[in-house]
């Protein structure tokens, strides 16, 4: 299976401690030059684009501030998409206070691409499922969701949303009030410390890194 981990980054640091805890045999692109805000659905669609013209099966896309605390859980996530799902990830409401947006859309701090559905939904091909199916589990999702404000990546994840197959992802807030504790079935495999643009989280934001290379070591 044909993996690779793509990045948007514009932190050298926080690029080389995301990166520092993730298995060695995997292949990184790391895409700088798209900084500003309205470039993150681009950079999307050159993940999905490059992916597709390298035979990728499989492209995780991880922000250079989301550490990852326990890869078996991200292989765990790829092994249930196989056949089904086309996208995974962290609805954008519901599921962080700050995040109280479309639950359609999902957040691109982490998310897996499984290339080989993805072509169909990038045609005018749908790939059938029961839209009653895609609906992510609310009792899960403990803020509100469905709020006006729009990002530019919003269309993407809704044309995934409705012609292809979503697995949601579900999370628990860190004690510090911020950072997203990413789960697969309840199990915790991520930390996403947000704001890492701004300057004044840097003690935060390497506090997380350090509390994620322990996790990391408990769970081998």
């Amino acid at each position: 299976m044909k993996l690779m981990i793509y990045t948007r980054s514009m932190n050298d640091e926080y690029y080389q401690m995301m990166t520092s805890l993730l298995p060695k045999d995997i292949p990184l692109h790391r895409v700088t030059g798209m900084n500003h805000w309205k470039e993150a659905k681009d950079y999307l669609h050159y993940v999905i684009n490059h992916a597709i013209n390298n035979g990728i099966e499989y492209a995780i896309n991880i922000d250079e501030d989301c550490f990852i605390t326990d890869w078996q859980q991200v292989e765990a996530i790829i092994a249930t998409m196989e056949y089904t799902y086309s996208h995974a990830g962290m609805p954008d409401g519901g599921c962080h206070p700050g995040r109280t947006r479309d639950y359609k859309v999902q957040n691109p701090f982490f998310n897996v691409f499984n290339i080989k559905l993805i072509k169909f939904v990038m045609s005018k091909t749908k790939l059938g499922f029961d839209s009653k199916l895609k609906k992510p589990n609310f009792d899960l999702m403990p803020y509100g969701h469905g709020g006006s404000m729009k990002e530019p990546f919003d269309a993407f994840f809704i044309r995934l949303y409705k012609k292809g197959n979503p697995l949601h992802l579900y999370a628990d807030l860190h004690r510090d009030g911020i950072t997203t504790i990413l789960k697969w079935n309840d199990n915790p495999f991520a930390l996403h410390t947000w704001y890492s643009r701004d300057a004044s989280h840097r003690d935060r934001i390497i506090e997380r890194f350090e509390e994620a290379k322990k996790l990391k070591h408990e769970n081998q």
